[in-house]
């Protein structure tokens, strides 16, 4: 058998170089042997395509992959890690007081300590107790624990809100990580140990703090804290408008479908955008604007977010006329490469940025303007018949993930101008220790929608992803906080709705693909969420963009 086999042969994807280890050699252990450089530290490792702590120790034939701190997967892991720092050091410092880990924002995480009003000698103390552990480089073990221990750990700790989230959820064991005297659940690998955690820091905002850690793709250094007020304040109403609910946690969230309460929870919901839609249309009203730029990153819901302005311009006495920034690309030979050599249809300058001047400027002035169309199959720009010119009393509605980007309006006079930025900026978390990224919500709306819409499969999405959000980070969330109107396309009962579409998908991505650990990770946080039927979903709803049966026209 091939347990009497005393060593096993290991290929490490990085370096594409096959070692052979005793049996039972841990990740950590193999790293040191196989001498890969890491100018970056390494956080996580892959065996099989699944992700996994250095610690794990390996007992078959396998194939592994080193994951750093700034690959997306690797990134995730780091964050977790400091998040698991810092809960360490608030149990030490302020152990009477609840810690919740709220968002991301300002390329951190915004951090509160609930009933408990911070000062910047608070934060001090939080830092150098962090900094105390990491200089200590304490080990960070896992331990697969029953779901009936954990459970009564929950309760003598009296952590509710993972009480909650495991109410409905039934895995037959959870990892639950120690370091030192400090115990507690994570939903994602953390690292070997907390040395390893040098790169963060923390700065005192509002009535919390922000935990600042390196991005993904980058040079793995702290970036520059820049305060993101007008974003704040959107998560900010969106967290008040939960904690007014009750609704702070999927495990309320799941409470209230159970007891069949999830039409309160839709409705309610839609009503919140259309106050949003509303507020928004009285605002461009004021400024008397003639053109209304949409942007946000990928499914977002611009597409039906611009439509149902629409009918709330139109309640203002004022038409509107959209246009889609797709329609501004260049040739398809003419579009810029990427550093593979692959067309970048992310980048800004996939657009034809002369032209769009041009045609805003003619829009401000009420001038006839020939509209571009651009053939997806052919890769070429066509035009539409006749020509477009803006009335009185009109709106021209521009949707695209640049919309906003002071490149795109360049020499335009702002006072005509508004812009708005959409995004999902989801405050519903898992408990108040996890919470669910933004970009999770996008990544499950889009794998719907191509699969449903596109013909592309859940793997082929995952494939694309990366692309996706390196372009964002560059050309779209960099410019967010410059915004007229925010919107926040969230809606706090739509992941139980996408599970019943996601999770078949998912399943088939089988082990072979680099993509399955993702893949993984998303069914295990969708096995959280109880089912919502899609049928509830009202029409005009902006998840119908995603799902389908929508009352809109695209």
């Amino acid at each position: 058998m091939w347990l009497d086999n005393e060593f096993i042969e290991i290929l490490i994807v990085n370096n594409d170089r096959k070692i052979k280890i005793k049996r039972d050699t841990s990740l950590l252990e193999i790293l040191e042997i196989s001498k890969f450089k890491k100018e970056i530290p390494i956080v996580a490792g892959k065996i099989n395509n699944r992700l996994t702590n250095l610690r794990h120790k390996l007992r078959q034939n396998s194939k592994v992959e080193f994951i750093s701190l700034v690959h997306p997967e690797g990134f995730r892991v780091y964050q977790n890690s400091i998040s698991f720092l810092l809960r360490m050091a608030v149990s030490e410092i302020f152990p009477n007081y609840r810690l919740k880990i709220e968002h991301s924002i300002s390329k951190g995480l915004y951090c509160e300590i609930i009933d408990k009003k911070l000062n910047e000698e608070d934060i001090k103390k939080i830092k150098k107790k962090m900094n105390e552990y990491v200089e200590y480089d304490l080990p960070i073990e896992k331990i697969k624990t029953y779901l009936d221990e954990v459970r009564d750990f929950f309760k003598r700790t009296n952590q509710e809100d993972k009480i909650r989230l495991f109410k409905y959820s039934n895995p037959h064991t959870i990892d639950i990580y120690y370091c030192g005297n400090y115990k507690n659940y994570s939903d994602c690998p953390l690292v070997s140990s907390t040395g390893v955690l040098k790169s963060f820091d923390i700065h005192h905002f509002e009535n919390g703090f922000i935990v600042v850690t390196p991005e993904p793709y980058s040079d793995a250094s702290v970036p520059e804290f820049i305060p993101q007020k007008n974003l704040f304040s959107v998560f900010h109403e969106y967290e008040s408008w939960l904690r007014a609910l009750q609704l702070e946690d999927i495990g309320a969230l799941n409470e209230l479908i159970v007891n069949g309460k999830e039409d309160e929870v839709i409705w309610t919901s839609e009503s919140l955008h259309e106050k949003k839609f509303s507020q928004i249309a009285d605002g461009i009203k004021e400024r008397d604007a003639s053109i209304v730029l949409i942007a946000g990153p990928s499914s977002s819901g611009k597409t039906t977010s611009s439509k149902r302005l629409s009918i709330h311009l139109r309640v203002n006495n004022i038409s509107s006329f959209p246009i889609s920034l797709d329609d501004y690309f260049l040739d398809r030979e003419k579009t810029p490469r990427d550093e593979k050599g692959d067309y970048d249809f992310e980048s800004l300058y996939a657009l034809d940025l002369d032209l769009l001047r041009e045609h805003f400027e003619k829009i401000i002035k009420m001038k006839p303007i020939k509209l571009p169309k651009y053939n997806f199959h052919t890769g070429k720009r066509e035009w539409r018949e006749g020509t477009f010119k803006r009335e009185k009393n009109q709106v021209v509605i521009f949707e695209g993930i640049h919309a906003i980007n002071p490149e795109l309006i360049r020499d335009i006079p702002s006072g005509k101008i508004v812009k708005i930025y959409i995004s999902p900026l989801t405050t519903l978390s898992m408990d108040d220790h996890n919470r669910i990224p933004t970009t999770d919500v996008r990544l499950l709306r889009r794998i719907v929608r191509d699969y449903l819409f596109r013909g592309y499969s859940a793997l082929e999405t995952l494939k694309r992803w990366d692309s996706v959000r390196k372009g964002e980070q560059k050309y779209i969330f960099p410019y967010q906080n410059d915004a007229d109107f925010f919107f926040n396309s969230a809606l706090v009962y739509e992941l139980a709705v996408l599970k019943r579409y996601a999770e078949p998908l998912l399943y088939r991505i089988s082990s072979e693909y680099p993509e399955y650990s993702e893949a993984r990770r998303l069914l295990k946080f969708l096995s959280y969420f109880q089912d919502i039927n899609p049928d509830q979903v009202p029409s005009t709803s902006i998840l119908r963009e995603f799902i389908g049966k929508s009352g809109f026209r695209y």
